[in-house]
């Protein structure tokens, strides 16, 4: 839920060229959820900080590979990491 939270609390979309190379973006979705491009693209962000975390020379070619724009998956992480401090804090405020 956060990390949906967090994919859409911006105005820039995470993907790179969306009109020219739709067809590829919801190729790259589908193979993370067949159905729904909020799941998909969460999931999508979830292999990142995957890569981020374990491997992080690879984060380049996941980004061109999924035609993610690296500044944009940054930021999302960063206000993922937000809203997780924040909603930590409430739990633990209310305990």
């Amino acid at each position: 839920m956060i990390t949906i939270a967090s994919l859409f609390s911006g105005e820039d979309n995470l993907f790179c060229n969306i009109l020219d190379h739709k067809f590829q973006i919801r190729q790259n979705k589908r193979m993370y959820h067949p159905s729904s491009d909020h799941i998909a693209t969460a999931w999508i962000f979830k292999q990142w900080v995957n890569f981020n975390e374990t491997a992080p020379h690879l984060i380049r070619k996941f980004c061109k590979d999924m035609m993610i724009r690296p500044i944009r998956i940054q930021i999302l992480n960063r206000k993922y990491k937000v809203y997780k401090q924040i909603i930590i804090e409430l739990l633990v405020c209310t305990h």
